[in-house]
């Protein structure tokens, strides 16, 4: 023990001096990594600036301001009225308003408009229980052309030939039969990869974050959707009575807030042309301290600490470090902010993010609040792509946002506001009379010149009570109602002409035409502008955000069967409300086998287009499996046996049944021939009564042939009838013979008994 203590004492010395050393390298080091930080955030301030700045000036923020004021039914009229009743105090009366008074009224229509559109557009993309799209592998072009100049030519392998079976025959494989079964294993891939991005969004709840998009596109324009990105997910199951959670990393997706998208300004109408984007959040203090307290997730808890101090602070303009913030300013939420762009390596390692070797330049994702840089990591894909996809409406030159519904309407909205307000203004007028009064010829005792009932006057001494009586008269102001009827009903067909949308077809007003056809063709042209921007919402929005999560599944799918060469294929479900002629055509040709036609595809179809869901009123498998076996035609030799048993069994019972009674027959006559002969025996019978009872037992000797008779054609008839049910035979093509062959002879031709 005490050769080691000098060891230990060593050690004790010579550490702080390492420890320090150690100590003072790393602080150069945060200190030299901080310093090219701040310079990164100052310069990836500038761009944000000057992507901020460049779509105010281009006037859209007003114009979103304005949509959003339409769909609400607000203007400025309005919400001066709003605002003056929100600041009264709760049972305080309302202000009397005197002079001229204008109407606030509202008659909104843009609502009911962006939502019917948006619904239509819902209904076609978004179908119940389906899918919009689909993986389809693509094809090899040399092994197809291989297969058709090749086909006949037979694979060797070592010499031998490659053998398949074809209907159960070996024969020799071709090229033919290579592209068919690579293409067999991709189509099983492309489903497997399918069913996993499926699984992704369905998890991911994508369908309403969809739905969000293209609500937006319909109000403000443009709808933006965010994903994939990386999400930690927590999955709970029970194992052996354990309950056991597992957490993983899985792609989701969400709808961003097209006011918080600021893309590059050049690039023009496709965000992706650009160098970068920026996303803006909100987050509180409490989020920023939460975040410090995750260093593992590559937030930087001396940059946050810069954060906190500072508070927040507005991106719109130049940071100026001398000026203080306002202490009010303190308590409001911090902007968050997230760039996807290209960033230097050294950049990224000064942020704590490895790279490459080699590599100069990396596609990165850097968070920031105020100027300062909390946060980089590396794109989670790895070909650049931004993880944002945009879907204008209506497209706009050379613009990346477009313009929606809301927008369309303002004209119409404009002329039905200004109609509606004038009509109750003028209504006001004519509702209640203007009183004129000549001075001096009334005067009311209560002072007060105001009109109620019961009101009393003086008329001063020496007026003439004809004159007092003329005193007051009413000026009537004509009423203009017809005519601003007519204007609103003028704008109301302009709001249908400027979105295509006619308002029977939502059910706003009116009846529906009497013929079929009619709304037939009125739907067919509501619906030509909603397949449009559907059309928008698949090419900009549904194909490239799809084709981010097969870019996922490449790189962190968790099974190599499931990867593949697949292109994807949008799909495009049935209209509703589909023509009552297709629809009958459709059923014949699933009658008929050779239109190759699956009748319950085309049920499932139809079904959809008239918003049903197919997997609700269907059989399940098992039901289906249930009702087909008892549906399906039984083997005929089964039949057969079931009908000969039950033959059998009928002769065996009618014979059983012919014996017990001719049985009890016999029993029957043998009692009375045996009372006849003892009676016979007796000596006091006279001659007359032993005639009688002699005359009876010869007539008991006849019934007893009958009955042995009767035994010999019911065992004929029994044979005779399981020979019918063994050759098919019917029962009246058999000769039957009669039951008792009475003596004597027939006619030549005829039998025994007529």
């Amino acid at each position: 023990m005490t050769g080691k203590r000098p060891v230990v004492a060593v050690v004790a010395v010579s550490a702080p001096a390492d420890s320090t050393a150690q100590q003072a390298d790393a602080a150069g080091q945060l200190e030299q990594r901080i310093a090219r930080l701040e310079q990164l955030g100052a310069s990836l301030a500038i761009s944000r600036r000057e992507a901020i700045l460049y779509r105010r000036s281009t006037g859209i923020e007003q114009e979103w301001d304005d949509c959003d004021e339409a769909y609400e039914g607000e203007d400025a009229a309005s919400k001066a009225e709003s605002k003056t009743l929100h600041t009264r105090m709760p049972g305080q009366a309302m202000p009397r308003v005197e002079g001229d008074v204008r109407s606030t009224v509202v008659l909104n229509i843009t609502k009911p408009y962006v939502n019917a559109f948006a619904s239509k557009i819902i209904d076609m993309r978004l179908q119940i229980n389906d899918r919009a799209w689909a993986f389809k592998p693509t094809p090899i072009p040399q092994l197809e052309d291989d297969a058709k100049t090749k086909g006949h030519l037979a694979l060797v392998k070592d010499g031998q030939p490659i053998m398949v079976t074809d209907n159960g025959q070996q024969r020799a494989a071709t090229v033919a039969d290579l592209a068919k079964r690579d293409m067999e294993k991709a189509l099983a891939a492309s489903d497997k990869a399918q069913r996993r991005v499926d699984d992704w969004l369905t998890q991911g709840r994508w369908d309403s974050h969809a739905r969000q998009a293209i609500d937006d596109m319909a109000r403000l324009g443009t709808g933006v959707l965010k994903g994939p990105f990386p999400e930690k997910v927590i999955y709970t199951s029970v194992h052996n009575g354990v309950l056991k959670s597992t957490e993983v990393i899985e792609p989701r997706s969400k709808r961003i807030n097209v006011r918080n998208l600021f893309p590059d300004p050049a690039c023009g109408e496709n965000i992706h042309s650009g160098d970068y984007i920026w996303e803006y959040d909100e987050i509180t203090r409490k989020g920023l301290r939460e975040l410090k307290n995750t260093p593992e997730l590559g937030y930087i808890p001396e940059q946050i600490d810069k954060v906190l101090d500072e508070g927040p602070r507005a991106a719109d303009v130049e940071y100026d470090p001398k000026k203080k913030v306002d202490p009010a300013q303190k308590s409001k939420p911090f902007g968050i902010w997230y760039m996807t762009g290209t960033l230097e390596a050294e950049d990224m390692e000064a942020a704590g993010c490895k790279c490459k070797e080699g590599q100069a330049s990396v596609s990165a994702i850097v968070t920031m609040v105020n100027d300062h840089v909390i946060r980089a990591s590396l794109n989670p894909l790895d070909n650049g792509k931004f993880s944002y996809d945009v879907a204008p409406c209506s497209r706009r030159e050379g613009y990346w946002f477009g313009t929606g519904i809301a927008r369309d309407l303002r004209t119409p909205q404009r002329m039905i506001t200004g109609a509606t307000r004038a009509m109750m203004e003028n209504l006001g007028l004519t509702a209640k009379p203007m009183i004129a009064m000549l001075q001096g010829l009334l005067v009311p005792m209560d002072g007060n010149t105001s009109l109620y009932g019961g009101k009393m006057f003086i008329i001063p001494a020496g007026t003439d009570v004809n004159e007092a009586q003329k005193a007051v008269f009413s000026i009537q102001i004509d009423s203009r109602v017809e005519e601003c009827l007519k204007t609103i009903q003028f704008g109301l067909k302009i709001a249908e002409d400027v979105t295509g949308l006619p308002m029977i077809l939502q059910g706003q007003q009116g009846a529906a035409p009497d013929l079929v056809g009619v709304v037939q063709i009125l739907n067919e042209n509501a619906t030509s502008v909603a397949r449009r921007v559907a059309k928008m919402f698949d090419d900009n929005l549904l194909e490239p955000h799809i084709g981010g999560y097969y870019t996922w599944l490449m790189q962190y799918g968790p099974s190599e069967d499931e990867k593949g060469d697949y292109t994807i294929d949008v799909l495009t479900p049935p209209d509703i409300m589909a023509d009552a002629k297709a629809l009958n055509m459709m059923g014949q040709l699933g009658q008929n086998k050779a239109s190759r036609v699956d009748p319950a595809k085309m049920f499932a179809e139809v079904a959809k287009s008239q918003r049903f869901d197919p997997e609700r009123i269907q059989y399940s498998e098992e039901e289906w499996a249930k009702i087909e076996q008892q549906s399906a035609p039984s083997d005929p030799r089964i039949a057969v046996a079931q009908i000969n048993a039950e033959s059998e069994a009928k002769r065996v019972a009618a014979e059983t049944a012919s014996k017990e009674r001719i049985a009890k027959l016999e029993s029957d006559t043998a009692e009375v021939v045996a009372s006849i002969n003892e009676r016979l025996k007796s000596t006091q019978l006279t001659s007359e009564e032993r005639q009688t009872l002699a005359k009876i037992k010869s007539t008991l000797a006849g019934k007893a042939m009958d009955v042995n008779a009767q035994k010999e054609i019911t065992r004929d008839n029994q044979l005779l009838d399981l020979h019918k049910h063994n050759t098919g035979a019917l029962a009246h093509d058999v000769i039957k013979n009669p039951a008792v062959e009475p003596p004597g002879r027939a006619e030549n031709g005829q039998a025994f008994a007529q």
